[in-house]
């Protein structure tokens, strides 16, 4: 169970997650024809976005090994909205912009000092979605579109949930419904 801000309770179901990697050349705008190479893997990108959409979740909470990264402490993207976009990669027109779950990422805040995890909104340097960001949410926008993003940085440090055996990680995606269990 979840306390709104207003104060209505409601639950809030994981109703999928996926994780992918995010190399920049498997957009067409910035690969210009070398995508091809990956094209197995734009295959499997486009099945995960279908996956995503057959949800169709309220928020995606989507997790980048670019984002904020500290030992100890997970950080979780402040604010109303981000945007960002590929011009680092050649490809300026690629441009997205999302609004945050604002009320899903207090509540993990919440929960999360309630559990003694170090995590929140400290240490934001760029506020700009970062490259593995913007790559699975290219896929999945151009399968569904009515979604608010929590944007959650990695920690390597062990008391947040990081193995330090695991050097590569993907951009993860959860996806939440609150409509799937709501009570009041």
């Amino acid at each position: 169970m979840i306390e709104t801000i207003s104060g209505e309770a409601m639950s809030m179901a994981v109703v999928g997650a996926v994780m992918v990697p995010h190399p920049p050349l498997i957009l067409p705008e910035v690969g210009r024809g070398a995508e091809k190479e990956i094209a197995e893997t734009a295959r499997a990108y486009e099945a995960a976005a279908d996956f995503a959409a057959s949800l169709e979740p309220e928020t995606v909470v989507l997790s980048s090994p670019h984002s904020v990264m500290y030992s100890d402490y997970l950080h979780i993207s402040p604010g109303t909205h981000a945007e960002g976009d590929m011009a680092r990669f050649g490809a300026p027109q690629v441009r997205i912009a999302r609004e945050y779950d604002e009320e899903l990422s207090e509540r993990i805040c919440a929960l999360a000092k309630e559990a003694e995890i170090p995590a929140g909104y400290l240490g934001e340097r760029d506020p700009a979605l970062d490259h593995a960001t913007i790559v699975p949410l290219y896929f999945i926008l151009k399968k569904w579109q009515n979604f608010r993003l929590v944007r959650l940085g990695i920690t390597t440090g062990s008391e947040c949930w990081y193995s330090r055996r695991r050097r590569s990680w993907g951009a993860a995606w959860f996806m939440w419904r609150a409509d799937i269990c709501r009570t009041s």
